[in-house]
């Protein structure tokens, strides 16, 4: 069974970084461009919220015994085929979690 506690405060940690990224909106995009601190701050915030999507679709899979999917977003897909998301959203996730992978392996 989905441990609502454990989607709660993922939720909670999701919203803090997508507030986060909403305080770093009032950069212009020449200011953004030459500030690495605002850069690593925005991309550290985006990488924990979708970290946080990839962990609670994960958690929804594991308790629910639907499989293990062969990539991080291929979670997405499970959740799509099990109508607990959109398809929509499935693709969004997708392209998302893709962006996430950028941002870690960066280096």
């Amino acid at each position: 069974m989905v441990n609502c506690d454990v989607v709660v405060s993922k939720i909670s940690h999701i919203q803090e970084s997508l507030n986060r990224l909403k305080e770093k909106q009032k950069f212009t995009k020449a200011k953004f461009l030459t500030n690495r601190d605002v850069q690593d701050i925005v991309l550290f915030n985006l990488q924990v919220a979708i970290q946080g999507c990839i962990d609670i679709a994960s958690h929804i899979i594991s308790d629910n015994n639907w499989g293990v999917p062969g990539s991080l977003a291929g979670l997405f897909v499970v959740l799509a085929e099990k109508k607990v998301i959109t398809v929509k959203t499935k693709i969004v996730m997708q392209e998302m979690t893709g962006f996430r992978n950028l941002i870690v392996h960066k280096q």
